[in-house]
């Protein structure tokens, strides 16, 4: 009787996918493989390139030896699959966490490398605030199944700087005066957003209110933005009420009396009369002697408080002029 031959088989299962299979046999002098999906192969040792798991399952082999007996063998192969990924990032500021997320097949662990050499073994990281601007890029994660197989995603981070709001004003203002701002100084902002006293609102870099009343006064608020950036900084404004002056004179008069004019607005820093024949004065109080006909009329003042408002007053005053008697005589005898 001749000897049947006794063959031994082997492989590098269990694999993943799109590895190489390699199937091994020995005892015989050919052999003849088959296996799933109509797989065959004439080869002692074939190698199956980049195998997938539908290639998973049974694969016989049929020996044959030297004197032309023949034997059978099988061995069951396993081909895993690549274990699907997802990643995510986010869009931050410097002063929010940066969270990473990331999903595969239950069991599996992962694997996070990013910008400043940074690294997790978390399936969903995150980086405490403040964070750097140079944190932003790409952060890959590698998931490894629980039978080995990997596969990596990528998620992208951009970290926004922080804007720093600056802005000037023409503060203190006086009632009936123009209010400005001036947001120029500002740096790394995309929004402006301008809010205050008397519904006060603006979407520009510098605006302004005209014609200022007592209710512009107060705080104002600049907020500006670059993405998910936002930080805003105030600052009061104060407005000056108008000085109140009432201008008053001792006329009517009559000509070559004295002549007073006053102006009640008292502690101004300064003083300005105006009136007939060219007339001018800075002081407060003032007596003109010995009127005439011709200082009769309207006297204006111009009163400057310290806080730099102005307002006016004004006087109609009258020189009258005096009487002119006449006298007549008669001629009369005597005796």
């Amino acid at each position: 009787l001749k000897p049947v031959p006794i063959p031994t088989l082997s492989s590098n299962s269990p694999i993943c996918n799109g590895q190489n299979l390699n199937l091994t046999a020995i005892g015989g002098s050919s052999y003849s493989w088959i296996g799933p999906l109509s797989y065959a192969n004439l080869t002692q040792n074939p190698q199956i390139t980049g195998a997938a798991p539908n290639q998973s399952g049974v694969y016989h082999v049929t020996v044959t030896a030297a004197n032309s007996c023949t034997a059978a063998g099988n061995i069951t192969v396993t081909i895993n699959p690549t274990p699907t990924v997802s990643a995510a990032g986010s869009t931050v500021c410097v002063s929010q966490n940066i969270n990473l997320s990331s999903n595969s097949f239950a069991g599996s662990s992962y694997y996070w490398i990013g910008p400043n050499g940074y690294s997790s073994l978390n399936q969903n990281p995150s980086l405490s605030a403040p964070v750097l601007v140079t944190a932003s890029g790409n952060y890959t994660v590698k998931a490894t199944s629980a039978v080995g197989c990997t596969n990596s995603a990528v998620a992208n981070v951009t970290v926004t700087s922080m804007p720093v709001p600056s802005f000037t004003s023409n503060s203190p203002r006086c009632v009936g005066s123009n209010l400005s701002f001036n947001a120029s100084a500002t740096s790394g902002a995309v929004l402006y957003s301008w809010t205050g006293p008397n519904s006060f609102n603006a979407n520009i870099t510098s605006p302004g209110v005209n014609n200022v009343s007592m209710a512009a006064a107060g705080v104002y608020t600049l907020t500006v933005s670059t993405g998910p950036c936002t930080t805003y900084t105030s600052q009061t404004v104060v407005i000056n009420a108008l000085p109140t002056p009432t201008a008053s004179s001792s006329g009517p008069v009559c000509e070559t009396k004295s002549l007073s004019l006053n102006v009640s607005s008292n502690n101004m820093t300064s003083y300005s009369w105006t009136g007939p024949s060219g007339f001018n004065s800075s002081l407060q109080n003032i007596l003109i002697s010995n009127a005439t006909q011709n200082q009769s009329g309207v006297y204006n003042v111009l009163v400057i408080d310290n806080h730099n408002c102005q307002a006016g007053s004004s006087v109609n005053v009258t020189v009258m002029p005096n009487p002119i008697l006449s006298t007549q005589g008669a001629k009369v005898c005597y005796g």
